[in-house]
């Protein structure tokens, strides 16, 4: 019988607007959640499309803003140990 793996914390998703995102860290992971915005085209009988760039723009936004936090806790890290 398999261990039976402890359930992760609950998150709530509430305030993400269309474009925008969310990181959800839990036992499981680390998660980017991104509300997909959809527009519809008028010369496509009205239907919804995913709005492609703009999901993009907020992936490549929460990424970039997670490797600048990661970069400035390096700097700040190698800074302490110099005056060290």
């Amino acid at each position: 019988m398999a261990d039976k793996r402890p359930m992760p914390q609950e998150h709530r998703i509430s305030g993400v607007k269309p474009g925008e995102y969310q990181w959800i860290r839990n036992n499981y992971g680390t998660f980017l959640l991104v509300n997909v915005p959809f527009a519809e085209d008028e010369e496509r009988y009205n239907y919804e499309y995913p709005d492609v760039d703009l999901t993009m723009e907020a992936v490549e936004e929460a990424l970039m803003n997670e490797v600048d936090a990661t970069n400035d806790a390096v700097q700040e890290k190698t800074s302490s140990l110099a005056t060290e």
